[in-house]
């Protein structure tokens, strides 16, 4: 509370529960100058404020100021930077959007030309499906007979099986990929 708040005689200091402390601790939103009674201490407080009103002023300066930073951004096309008036904004004007644009579009798929190029993209997404799987089989296989003997794996092992997990993704995702070039 502010020191005009407080009454008669907590500011006399004659109750023993109102032990006050004005040791200069203003509002950070008003200024004003802040006594704590001995029930709640300011020591503990991230922000010292007086009032909801002012709890609400700082809090919505705080919020402001943090999506504003957010908002900072470098132009995808043109380098340049610009504050950014929605979140998932990655061009600074609509030129250079409309630049954008035409870069993706005219950005060449890739799409096969001829029957032999969609057979032999065909023979690669089996070569790399069968590779992914020879390579799951090793790993189950690995991983079932290290059960049945109880035997634990230690840090660097499990570490080598998520290594080769990430393969198998890794190979699986390019599959699919080429899959969808045809």
């Amino acid at each position: 509370m502010c020191e005009g708040c407080t009454l008669p005689y907590m500011a006399a200091r004659r109750h023993p529960h109102f032990v006050l402390d004005i040791a200069g601790h203003p509002c950070e939103t008003c200024g004003r100058e802040m006594v704590f009674t001995g029930e709640v201490s300011y020591r503990y407080r991230k922000h010292v404020l007086c009032c909801e009103r002012c709890r609400w002023t700082f809090y919505n300066r705080v919020r402001d100021e943090a999506s504003t930073q957010a908002r900072e951004k470098v132009c995808g096309v043109c380098g340049e930077a610009f504050t950014a008036t929605r979140a998932d904004a990655k061009t600074c004007s609509a030129k250079c959007k409309q630049k954008a644009y035409r870069q993706r579009r005219a950005a060449p798929a890739v799409v096969p030309k001829t029957e032999t190029d969609k057979g032999e993209i065909r023979k690669k997404i089996k070569r790399v499906r069968a590779a992914a799987l020879r390579r799951r089989h090793k790993v189950d296989d690995a991983m079932m007979v290290a059960y049945r003997a109880g035997v634990k794996l230690t840090d660097e092992e499990w570490e080598l099986v998520g290594e080769i997990e990430d393969e198998i993704e890794r190979l699986t995702m390019a599959a699919n990929e080429l899959r969808d070039a045809l």
